[in-house]
């Protein structure tokens, strides 16, 4: 794992195979590296790097703003696609200027 940002990096997009991410210290070892970045993620069936793909794997793309904060609103697991709508409404009054919802299948109604 490269650390080219390293404490800089304010967002960290982690994508990886259940197997890996069911597993605590791939997840630490990231946090070392990039200590003080939000991460945000999901499982895969597969990863790419560069111009390969990979299975059971962890891949991590590191961000740093030049102009933008990063902020977390929170974290949620949601059953169905009218469960993020609610959410999206319970957090209208928080002056977010976007709100990202990952799924984490394609079954979402």
């Amino acid at each position: 794992m490269s650390a080219a940002l390293g404490a800089s990096a304010q967002l960290v997009l982690v994508f990886g195979a259940n197997e890996i991410l069911k597993i605590p210290e791939p997840l630490q070892d990231v946090r070392k590296v990039y200590p003080d970045a939000h991460l945000l993620g999901c499982s895969t069936a597969g990863e790419i790097l560069d111009t390969q793909v990979s299975d059971n794997s962890l891949v991590t793309t590191a961000v740093q703003f030049e102009y933008t904060q990063i902020n977390t609103a929170g974290s949620v697991s949601m059953q169905s696609a009218a469960a993020v709508f609610w959410l999206a409404l319970l957090w209208r009054n928080l002056s977010l200027q976007k709100i990202w919802c990952m799924s984490l299948s394609s079954r979402m109604e």
